[in-house]
């Protein structure tokens, strides 16, 4: 009898414990991820080690964090997709809110690993709201106003691909029906009007 290669086995509990084409639990690949995000990867060698008591090494953690950073990438294009400039209908101003808004956006530089200096550009949407405070030249009361309920979101990358996420941050916390917004420059750039 002729032994025949074996092209490949499968363990019963593979699907038990989530695990698919690599050797780390769902649960172990967010921790992974998360530590990777906030460290780098040879540092959170470390902290597996000597907190989780378990070796993994940086250049999993690093193959972790590429695979769950594509997936997510995917799933935010998909999500903006659907507020494309050009496919948002705006009623009428008549259906317009009252909540003030305003819209800001800044940027700087990072240093990407094996990618070099890179543009990070960031775009915040928040409310405004006024509060009386004692002015601190005049010491009278004055109305003075706070941004409050910030939302962010944040391309590392060129204006192209940036105007879309600061687009789809701006439909989704309606910006464009707001009566009221404050705005910088590069907001009439995506053809909107401030009020």
């Amino acid at each position: 009898m002729t032994a025949r290669p074996a092209n490949g086995g499968i363990f019963p509990l593979d699907n038990q414990l989530g695990l698919n084409a690599t050797v780390y639990s769902p649960q172990m690949g967010e921790k992974m991820v998360w530590l990777g995000g906030l460290a780098p990867y040879e540092q959170c060698e470390a902290v597996f080690k000597e907190i989780g008591e378990r070796f993994v090494p940086a250049s999993s953690i690093w193959r972790q964090t590429q695979r769950h950073g594509e997936r997510l990438q995917m799933h935010v294009e998909q999500q903006r997709l659907p507020v494309r400039i050009e496919r948002v209908v705006l009623p009428d101003s008549i259906h317009d809110h009252d909540q003030r808004k305003a819209v800001s956006l800044d940027g700087g530089m990072m240093n990407i690993r094996g990618e070099g200096w890179r543009e990070l550009k960031v775009g915040a949407v928040f409310d405004i709201e006024t509060r009386w405070e004692r002015n601190p030249q005049t010491q009278e009361l004055d109305e003075m106003a706070h941004g409050v309920n910030v939302h962010y979101t944040a391309v590392l990358g060129s204006q192209e691909a940036f105007t879309p996420a600061w687009w789809a941050l701006a439909v989704e916390q309606d910006v464009p029906t707001c009566a009221r917004k404050g705005c910088c420059g590069r907001w009439r750039s995506l053809g909107l009007e401030c009020g």
